[in-house]
């Protein structure tokens, strides 16, 4: 994206009125990210989406919806590497694990760091090294670890599935400020008129520049980061083997003590540590255990084409009608969608690219953790109308 995300931001009216206390579920969450995503490309110049698209309201707060999602990992997440052990969790993935205990999405987090750890590797200089020459010129220069400002940082996990990208940073330091008790996260930012932070996959600005390190019982600090290949503006189709380099630069980090605010209703945080880290992960795309299979099931308008199992992800292809206008009668053009198991259990959103047609209909691809079964149900709610369903589709994923 040629603009940061922070000026973008600048530029969504947000109505903060309604909301004294903000408390997401990790579904409203999954929500408010899509909504964002929505708004960042209408702003960012897609010309078709701001001729057809109806103006979608942002229901909750834009700069605490990013911190308070990061904060609860609904946003933040992790990714795996290239090495033979798969099946096995790192010291990294399980220190995320032990640390998610007692939190109020204890279970989604544990689901989320054991499926996507599980299908990750550890990056040593090894692994990094093995796929640099397989990726040549492409897969660009290693740098695994970054020291200054008495803060070292180091890739530890990558995973890659050709839609979903997942890596986990550790961070570890004796900085006073950082450390502190109280402190719950350091952050890249907390929300400023300038990013210090910057990522590029393969070359693109990934379009959040946030980083979320949350501080593990041993001291450590580890961010967990995704990246949904078709959740961009330019969207692009990897085949396995293919490599995809991570460049990250980081210029500053600030403790967040998350329990308490200021008085302008930001997080109480430290004064900034300055230096630069930089940090290279080349990473091999991994699709040769993808299935895809037709579905094109319909139920009032809304079509299921396909479903994709990949090594932790669910991925399904939407079609759906232009909600606007009737039956539907959604101004918003934005209804609920939910993926749930047999049991009624909700699967967990990890990433969506929603393309709006010129008539205002919709292709949408969704990327969800995949839980293992076969049975699911796709359910669509009139949320901004009448709370009904729209449509419900039972289909079954081939194991």
């Amino acid at each position: 994206m040629e603009e940061k995300i922070y000026d973008l931001l600048n530029d969504v009216k947000t109505d903060f009125s309604e909301y004294d206390n903000l408390m997401l579920s990790s579904d409203e969450a999954r929500q408010i990210e899509k909504r964002l995503l929505q708004e960042v490309r209408k702003l960012n110049g897609n010309k078709r989406e701001q001729e057809h698209a109806k103006t979608r309201k942002t229901r909750k707060g834009i700069r605490a919806a990013v911190a308070a999602a990061a904060a609860c990992a609904a946003v933040s997440l992790v990714v795996s590497s290239q090495t033979d052990a798969k099946g096995l969790l790192s010291s990294t993935f399980q220190k995320l694990i032990a640390g998610s205990e007692g939190s109020k999405y204890e279970k989604e987090e544990q689901e989320l760091y054991t499926k996507i750890g599980k299908q990750s590797t550890q990056l040593t200089e090894d692994t990094g090294k093995e796929v640099q020459k397989e990726g040549g010129k492409e897969a660009g220069k290693q740098k695994l670890t970054a020291k200054d400002a008495g803060v070292t940082m180091r890739a530890s996990d990558v995973y890659c599935d050709g839609y979903m990208l997942y890596y986990t940073l550790v961070l570890e330091t004796e900085n006073p400020e950082l450390t502190a008790d109280g402190i719950d996260a350091i952050m890249t930012d907390v929300i400023k008129d300038r990013p210090h932070c910057n990522v590029k996959i393969a070359g693109q600005d990934d379009g959040m520049g946030l980083f979320v390190f949350r501080r593990q019982k041993d001291g450590t600090f580890i961010s967990v980061q995704n990246y949904c290949f078709y959740g961009q503006t330019k969207p692009k189709t990897y085949q396995d083997g293919e490599i995809v380099p991570i460049a990250i630069t980081i210029e500053q980090l600030v403790g967040v003590d998350f329990d308490n605010h200021r008085e302008d209703g930001e997080y109480v945080y430290t004064e900034p540590a300055s230096g630069e880290w930089k940090l290279s992960i080349p990473v091999k795309v991994e699709t040769s255990g993808n299935h895809t299979q037709t579905i094109n099931q319909e139920d009032n308008g809304v079509k299921l084409a396909s479903v994709t199992k990949a090594k932790a992800t669910l991925n399904l292809v939407l079609e759906e009608p232009n909600f606007t206008q009737e039956p539907y009668n959604d101004k918003y053009n934005d209804p609920d969608i939910l993926i749930k198991d047999k049991n009624g259990n909700m699967l967990q959103w990890v990433g969506s690219y929603d393309d709006i047609q010129k008539d205002g209909s919709h292709v949408q691809s969704i990327a969800l953790i995949d839980t293992g079964e076969e049975d699911y149900v796709l359910e669509v709610t009139n949320k901004n109308v009448d709370g009904k369903t729209i449509a419900r589709i039972e289909f079954s994923v081939e194991r």
